[in-house]
């Protein structure tokens, strides 16, 4: 399970409306497989910028070809759906400031440093594990050895006693 974070942070530029004079209450719709996420309606005052900085999570997968959908909604014209529709390549390293072609966003992987450091202590501990099965195994024939040597050593001693014996 690989938790990815997308912050929408603003609007880059003004969308059009067909709705003359009328102001617009935007939202944003962000999609990644059957997950959505929503930011809250900023409605414009006096100036033309929309302003989130709202962060999200989403669970990703393996899959390398899936992006994040994103939709830019105006509450106020919900019946021709979405004024914008773009797409966000998924980007599996740390969180990096990027625009797209409507919004400015920062994205990537939530816990990249943590998982590079997972990644490395497990092959670490796999190479140690090998290691061990190996000191192992030479530790066992050492054993093997030193119990032949010994039962040789044994048997020597006997005769022995048994020369000392027939003197």
């Amino acid at each position: 399970m690989t938790m990815y974070c997308i912050q929408v942070n603003k609007l880059l530029q003004l969308l059009k409306n067909d709705k003359k004079f009328s102001k617009q209450d935007l939202y944003v719709v962000l999609t990644y497989d059957n997950q959505k996420r929503r930011t809250t309606c900023k409605m414009r005052k006096k100036t033309d910028n929309h302003i989130w900085y709202e962060s999200f999570l989403f669970v990703i997968d393996n899959d390398e070809n899936k992006n994040i959908k994103i939709d830019i909604f105006d509450k106020n014209n919900r019946k021709n759906g979405s004024l914008v529709s773009d797409e966000l390549k998924i980007h599996r390293g740390r969180l990096i400031k990027c625009n797209t072609n409507y919004l400015e966003v920062q994205h990537g992987l939530i816990n990249y440093d943590c998982e590079i450091k997972v990644n490395n202590l497990t092959k670490d501990n796999h190479k140690l594990r090998d290691q061990i099965h190996e000191l192992e195994c030479e530790n066992l024939k050492i054993k093997e050895k030193l119990n032949d040597e010994s039962s040789k050593l044994i048997q020597t001693l006997r005769n022995i006693k048994e020369m000392v014996k027939s003197f």
